[in-house]
């Protein structure tokens, strides 16, 4: 996402910044079923429970606007007392809060959309070229769908013809990310609200459609060839 190689090769690039930032820690790995994600959308205020091998990956989102973000001296407590309420879940997983002088790390939810991939030779793939937000959790697919589409590309041409290589892998491959990149920034919009009236209407809509049908376009883009 912060591309050393894109900086030097294209300079600064747009980003979407969603205003939103949130701690990760982990937890221990009970009270959810395998395979089973947990995910609370508050009125300025979001928090996610991701199961792992050994553990719960937790993700507590905010506006960033406040002292969510501050580092040292009392971060526990603030956290703790920013998203206190949210269930017996959720508390259980504050518990497991790292102390203030314990390493943490504050993720700020923006990405990044190059303008451009290829300069000579020289190609951007994955979040260097277009940067996911982890709203939708497809990022990674992404890189590894540009990765296969690059080598398909570079195995049928030798040094000559590179350059021809690397634009065919940049026509089949930008549409396709920056189309569902735009499906993670609008999963965002809905996710990373601040007014209970906006949440309460959030919530009226998910009572009528499926995490599927709302992030249809992103399930079908795996239905489709690279």
């Amino acid at each position: 996402m912060g591309s050393y190689t894109r900086k030097m090769m294209f300079g600064d690039q747009p980003r979407f910044d969603t205003g939103w930032g949130g701690w990760v820690w982990w937890a221990p790995l009970e009270d959810i079923p395998p395979e089973t994600f947990v995910e609370h959308w508050g009125a300025g205020r979001f928090v996610g429970g991701y199961p792992t091998k050994d553990g719960i990956g937790v993700c507590a989102c905010a506006p960033v606007s406040d002292d969510i973000a501050k580092q040292g001296p009392g971060r526990r407590s603030r956290i703790q007392e920013r998203f206190a309420g949210m269930g017996k879940l959720v508390d259980s997983w504050l518990d497991n809060t790292p102390d203030d002088d314990a390493e943490m790390f504050f993720w700020h939810l923006s990405d990044v959309r190059s303008h451009e991939w290829i300069k000579g030779r020289v190609v951007l793939l994955g979040d260097a070229a277009a940067g996911f937000l982890p709203t939708a959790g497809i990022g990674a697919s992404m890189a590894m769908e540009s990765a296969a589409v690059l080598a398909d590309e570079l195995s049928r041409v030798n040094a000559d013809s590179l350059e021809l290589a690397l634009h065919a892998y940049e026509k089949r491959r930008r549409h396709r990310v920056e189309r569902v990149q735009g499906e993670s920034r609008q999963l965002a919009r809905m996710m990373f609200v601040e007014s209970g009236m906006l949440a309460w209407g959030r919530d009226q809509l998910t009572k009528l459609y499926s995490i599927k049908q709302l992030a249809g376009s992103i399930a079908k883009a795996f239905d489709e060839p690279i």
